[in-house]
């Protein structure tokens, strides 16, 4: 009577052991669908990473010249780039920013200097500046950047 027994014994421990393999398969499957999704997040960061623009403005001293110098420090290309002075517009030589700008593109570490006006009595000593431009992918960016001169 004990021997009746032993093969179906078998055969549910087979069928137990059947559907553990199966619940850790699928709990392995999920962990590894999740880990593809991360994998294709991180490439997608490190793509847009490779293209970012990044500007910045800075005063800068030439002898007796000051000059605000806006420049691209980040390691993407910027493309219809266009710049206008919000705040401060009389510390900027007149003209000087419709002679450099618009321009078709900015590379990476790419720089233009505008003259500085210096004096007594001329006005506000920060600068304010609106740049905008394209990416590669056609995207519009805006910032607004401040200098203290």
């Amino acid at each position: 009577m004990n021997n009746e027994y032993i093969p179906h014994s078998i055969a549910l421990l087979s069928l137990i052991i059947s559907f553990a393999n199966l619940y850790r398969t699928r709990k392995f499957n999920q962990v590894q669908t999740q880990l593809y999704e991360l994998q294709i997040k991180l490439s997608e960061l490190q793509i847009e990473e490779k293209y970012k623009v990044d500007f910045n403005i800075n005063p800068i001293s030439e002898g007796k010249n000051k000059k605000l110098r806006i420049y691209n420090k980040g390691p993407g290309d910027a493309y219809n780039v266009n710049m206008e002075i919000t705040e401060g517009k009389e510390r900027i030589r007149t003209g000087s920013v419709e002679e450099i700008f618009p321009k078709p593109k900015m590379s990476t570490h790419q720089s233009y200097d505008l003259p500085i006006n210096t004096g007594v009595g001329i006005g506000r000593k920060q600068v304010a500046v609106k740049i905008t431009w394209k990416d590669q992918g056609d995207n519009e960016f805006k910032v607004l950047l401040y200098a203290h001169i």
